[in-house]
This record gives C-alpha cells, structure tokens and sequence, in this order.
C-alpha cells in the first residue's frame, strides 16, 4: 500500500512539473492546478506517514485560499502575498504541532513497557575535540538481558557508568526502544510553535484590517 501511494505520488509530481512549464504563461491556472495538486499529494503524504505532510498540505491549501482572495478581488496583490506566507506559517505550524503531539502518544502508546536500562559502557566520539560519549545501556526483559547504544551522545551531565533510567520497550519486540523526550523539551518545542503562530497570527490580522 504505501510502496503504491508513493508511486501515485511520484506521478503526480512529474504530471505537476509538466503543467508548470506547459502553463508558465497562464498564472492564475498554473497557481491552481499546483494548489489543487499539493492539497492532493500532502493529503497522500499524510496516509503514508510522511514527515512532509504537514508542509506541502499547508502550502497547497493556503495557495488555494490566497488565488481565490485574489480572483475576487478581496486583496491586492501585495497582499495577497503576504497572506499566502502566514497562512501557510499558521496551518503549517498548526499542523507539525498536532503530528508531533499524535507520534509522542502513539509512541507511548506502542511502547507500553517500562523497565529500567543500566550504563554499562560511555562510547568517545573520536571524530570531536571534545569529549562526547554515547551511553550503552544494559535492560533485562522476562529473563532476558539486551544490550543497545543510547541514541543521544552527551558533552555536558555525562552520565556515569552504573546509572540507571527508565526506558519504553514494545511488548512484541524486546528490541525496539523508545526513549521518551524530556518534559522540558517537549514544553520548548511547543513554546515554539505556539511562538510562531502568535507572530504569523498578528501579522495576518494586520493585513486583514
């Protein structure tokens, strides 16, 4: 299914740069039939779990919404322009926010057992002046003992050898790990989404007044 939906999308694509180049003299319809054709592919994108879903969806939207402003005469072109930018900053923001919340639960969700991992090794990075060590991390699992590469290196707070912390593993598959991130860089990352949405937001209502 997903090896087919990336086909379609590949045609749609190659149909896409085709219709440019053939319409490069007629905008409105070009702008168009390229709005038309990302709302299409970022809606494909999104069944396939594509991490560029939310940004060719927005584009492709607000591009619509914007020609359809501009073909009515609601705004000039100036700002027209400007509101294609926002918009899509908004809806794409908007977008990563809600994708980036669904894969954390999805994650946990997927990953539902907890059990504790000890550093048994601190891997150097040769190729940095620094000092910068990678965790190797030692969990057992019904009597079973594995061992896996922490997939942060640390230069700062390294760990030491004999600590433990909590990792999630798939119940169906011992091997795969899930490392929750910290609380803290899930409240920055929305911090700065949230950030961005205000900023694009009131620019918006700007050109809306």
């Amino acid at each position: 299914m997903k090896k087919t939906i990336d086909n379609i999308i590949y045609i749609l694509v190659a149909i896409l740069l085709i219709s440019v180049v053939a319409l490069k003299d007629k905008y409105f319809l070009m702008l168009s039939i390229t709005a038309v054709f990302l709302v299409v592919i970022g809606i494909l994108l999104f069944i396939n779990k594509n991490n560029y879903a939310p940004m060719v969806f927005p584009i492709g939207l607000s591009l619509g919404i914007s020609i359809l402003l501009y073909r009515f005469n609601k705004f000039p072109l100036d700002k027209t322009i400007i509101f294609f930018f926002m918009v899509s900053l908004i809806l794409i923001m908007i977008f990563t926010m809600i994708k980036y919340y669904l894969t954390l639960k999805y994650n946990i969700y997927t990953h539902k057992l907890e059990v504790k991992a000890e550093i048994v090794d601190l891997i150097k990075n040769p190729n940095l002046e620094v000092d910068f060590y990678y965790p190797v991390l030692n969990y057992k699992v019904d009597g079973e003992r594995f061992e896996l590469n922490y997939p942060v290196g640390f230069s700062k707070n390294i760990p030491n050898i004999g600590d433990e912390m909590t990792i999630n593993i798939n119940p169906n598959d011992h091997l795969d790990v899930y490392f929750k991130p910290l609380k803290k860089t899930v409240i920055k990352n929305y911090l700065s989404g949230v950030s961005v949405l205000v900023l694009a937001s009131l620019v918006l209502i700007g050109i809306l007044k």
